[in-house]
């Protein structure tokens, strides 16, 4: 199930929490004591940790999720009722809390005119997700990187915050780290003169009587350690240009106008129907707009590697 993450009167998404319902049974008891768990599936971590709530007359639950990120959490209930045996698991289920690239309580005046347009950003929101590559989210994210022996680390990531640094497995409390002005690469935060190290020093062969075991540390990052990034990766808001683009998708996708395919026709023969497509019907959006919009954000390369 997708909760989507928007902004509310009083609370906006990236500094509150939502609150949602889900039905309960307990073998046909209402109102009935239950156990609360809601894991992070990003790294396992519990938001609510065995957490007691009473389910509605309608045998209903009602919890609240975090909403600065876009994340997926799993919810599990158990009974406590004492008519029915205790710590049974009796619901569990995986939300999914996505913000959208168009709001659509702003969209409609009518519940039902709300839910339309929520089911088709749906759609359109998975049509741009499946060209952009990771599409325009805010989630928390894992980073792998080994040490150059240099005083930088370059990140391909779009990273807004960097939460935690692990070095050799261990969480480096004695530095501070922050981004480059430009955004693409990790650096110790330093106050006053820093004359860098902007690459690993010359390792020259070693003799059979030389000490080989010497680790160069005078630089920010070692050169063959280990490091682990915990880091705010994705776009805070979403750009305009992205909205604009989920909104003309919806309208071809509300008015029924799906039949792009019409356009790349290569060839027709009336004889028995005989249809020849250009291959660009499987590229793209179907919308020409769309897709010069999304250009300027697709990754041709995703991850360094050998060429």
């Amino acid at each position: 199930m997708e909760i989507l993450r928007v902004d509310t009167a009083t609370t906006p998404f990236n500094l509150g929490t939502q609150k949602f319902q889900f039905p309960v049974v307990v073998d046909g008891y209402a109102s009935t004591a239950v156990r609360i768990n809601v894991t992070d599936l990003f790294d396992s971590t519990l938001v609510m940790d065995a957490v007691q709530a009473t389910t509605t007359s309608a045998s209903k639950v009602t919890i609240s999720v975090p909403l600065k990120y876009d994340a997926d959490y799993k919810v599990q209930v158990y009974n406590t009722h004492a008519a029915v045996a205790a710590a049974n698991l009796i619901f569990e289920d995986v939300y999914e809390v996505r913000r959208p690239y168009v709001d659509p309580n702003t969209k409609g005046t009518t519940a039902t005119e709300i839910a339309a347009y929520a089911t088709d950003e749906q759609l359109a929101r998975a049509i741009i997700d499946s060209i952009v590559e990771g599409g325009f989210y805010y989630t928390k994210k894992n980073i792998n990187a080994v040490g150059n022996g240099s005083d930088f680390i370059s990140v391909w990531d779009n990273i807004k915050a960097i939460n935690a640094v692990y070095e050799n497995n261990v969480l480096v409390t004695s530095k501070t780290f922050e981004l480059t002005t430009d955004g693409s690469a990790i650096t110790q935060t330093y106050t006053g003169e820093l004359n860098r190290s902007e690459s690993a020093p010359v390792l020259l062969p070693a003799s059979s009587s030389d000490y080989t075991e010497l680790i160069y540390g005078y630089t920010g990052f070692p050169r063959e350690y280990d490091y682990r990034i915990n880091a705010d990766v994705g776009y805070i808001n979403v750009p305009s240009d992205i909205k604009r683009a989920t909104e003309l998708l919806i309208e071809d996708i509300s008015c029924g106008r799906l039949d792009y395919y019409k356009r790349y026709i290569g060839a027709y023969n009336t004889d028995q129907f005989r249809i020849q497509f250009d291959k660009a019907v499987f590229q793209g959006t179907g919308n020409i707009l769309v897709d010069k919009i999304l250009e300027k954000y697709e990754k041709p390369v995703t991850r360094p590697g050998v060429l």
